[in-house]
Parts: C-alpha cells; structure tokens; sequence
C-alpha cells in the first residue's frame, strides 16, 4: 500500500478533485489517513469534501478515529454489498480494498455502477487494489461463510507458492499463509482481476480499464465522461499507461520480489523453529530438528514479514 502513496494515489486524487469518495476496507487505516488528509486540506465552504469508510470488523479503534476525524470522514461498520445499496449519493472516486474475491468485488462494482445510474451520474474512477498475483486469479476469503456457496471455491489456510498453483502443503511455506485461499487459481468466478474482466463484459458503458504492475497490481477503472472533462486526469492516465515491453519488465520484477518475500518468510519461520528449540532444550538431545520443524506450529500473527 505505502508504495502506491505518492506514486499512484495522490496524484490521481489531485488529478480528479474529489468531493465525495469512498474507500471499501480500511485495512490498518494507511491509506484511510491520507484520504483524511486529503479531505481535510481540501475543504471549500461551497464544496465540502468529504470521505466514507466501509469495514467490518476494523483493524483499529475505530470509535476514536470517529471522534478524531468526524469533521471530515464517516466511519461504517457494515459489509459492503449491503451498505453500497442504501447509499444516498453517488461517490466521485473509490478505493476497492476489502474482501480479495471475485463475488464482493464484481458486486460491489455493480451497485457502484447502479448507485450512479440512478443519481445520474458516471461511473466513479475507482482504484481497484489486488488484481494481480496472488489474488488477481485466486479467491481469498475473510468470511467464507457469507459467500454463497455456488460462488464460493475450495479454500485451505495455507500458502500461496510463487510458480505453484496448488496450495502449500507445509503451513509454513508459502505467502499469505495465514489467510483463507482458494484451493485453486484460475478459471470462471475466481479471483479480483477475474471480477473486473467480468464486470467490464457485462457494463453498458465503455470505461477503460489502467492497469499498473507492483506490489499486487491495481486497476483504475474510469468512464470516459470523467476523461473528457478532467484534462489533469487524461494526462495522468496516459502517464500509467505502459508499452507491452515494460508491462513484461514490471511483471517480472514483481515475480522476483515475491520470491525474495517468500524465501524471507521461510528463513522466518526456520529462525522462530530453532529458537523454540533452545527455549525448549532439546538442541543437541537426539531429536533431529527436521522432525523438531514439524512439530512446532507458529501462529501467524507471529510473523513479522507480510506481502502487502
């Protein structure tokens, strides 16, 4: 998230001029404080500005951030698709970062697009985070049991291997192994990238779809009314826009980093393992620490290394 900052977001919000935005999932409210902050700078006496929060559950005292931020942001403890319907304005921009499925995202993409067709409205520009690996291609699940069955895939707490499509069998092994994941890449219905390909086949308007590679890929989609009257944001668009060439180039430096990450985190788990073993004694006692390795399960939270 930090590496999209003032790269991607700031720019954009600059760009477009914002009074009413919304971001789904806050996560552990980095970017929910620079939306704040953005808000709070920007405010005019005729054009309020003004943010809208949609999580549940939140990573962080929400209550008190309610009491910081009232001015300028509301904060809502609900699940999306069901808070998206009963919105009574239709928002300018939106930051998708919630649920990594392909049913919460292809729905939160239509009642976005309904909520502006029935205040007449285009299409907000939204900013669509996580459509590429691991979960462009592959559901992940923070509440499993509110996805309808026939939309829901397999799913292990297990990690995700880069260049493997199978889940790993060893919990320590892996990225994103304290989540929920789909058994399997791919295919219909199945994953955030998936979801927006899906959305944009069945739309009515014609928007254009930006993809930028890094640090689990975005999309922005945007209607073309907004390109038309923003010139700032026609600019900016094509700024993103990369030749075929340096779209390989980016993948593949993605691809290394998260081999890097996932060796890191495997190192991690090694290091926590032979450290449970001197707390416990038993280096040196006949066990062998192979053995050791496999009986010792480490909580996730635990982790000091995430792929975000």
């Amino acid at each position: 998230m930090p590496f999209f900052m003032d790269l991607v977001f700031t720019p954009l919000l600059e760009a477009c001029k914002p009074f009413r935005i919304l971001e789904i999932g806050s996560g552990q409210g980095q970017l929910t404080r620079q939306l704040v902050t953005y808000c709070r700078t920007h405010q005019s006496p005729q054009y309020p500005v003004h943010l809208d929060v949609v999580d549940q559950p939140y990573q962080y005292d929400v209550d008190w951030v309610k009491r910081q931020y009232a001015r300028w942001a509301s904060f809502h403890q609900q699940a999306s698709v069901d808070f998206l319907p009963e919105m009574a304005y239709a928002p300018d921009m939106v930051f998708l970062h919630g649920d990594m499925n392909w049913y919460t995202v292809f729905h939160e993409l239509t009642h976005l697009q309904t909520l502006s067709r029935r205040y007449r409205r285009p299409m907000p520009v939204t900013v669509v985070m996580h459509v590429g690996w691991p979960y462009g291609r592959r559901d992940n699940y923070k509440a499993p049991e509110k996805i309808p069955s026939m939309f829901r895939h397999p799913y292990k707490r297990r990690g995700i291997k880069v260049g493997q499509r199978a889940l790993s069998d060893d919990p320590r092994q892996g990225l994103m192994g304290e989540s929920l994941n789909a058994a399997e890449p791919y295919g219909p219905r199945n994953g955030v990238l998936t979801a927006v390909e899906d959305f944009l086949k069945t739309s009515p308007d014609s928007m254009e779809l930006v993809r930028i590679e890094g640090h689990q890929g975005l999309a922005l989609l945007v209607h073309p009314q907004w390109v038309d009257t923003l010139p700032a944001l026609a600019t900016l668009l094509e700024a993103f826009r990369l030749s075929p060439v340096m779209m390989q180039t980016m993948q593949a430096l993605e691809r290394d980093r998260l081999r890097l990450a996932e060796a890191l985190v495997s190192m991690q788990h090694q290091a926590r393992t032979h450290e449970a073993e001197q707390l416990l004694g038993l280096t040196n006692t006949g066990y062998p620490s192979a053995l050791m390795a496999n009986s010792i399960v480490l909580a996730p939270d635990e982790l000091d290394i995430h792929v975000t």
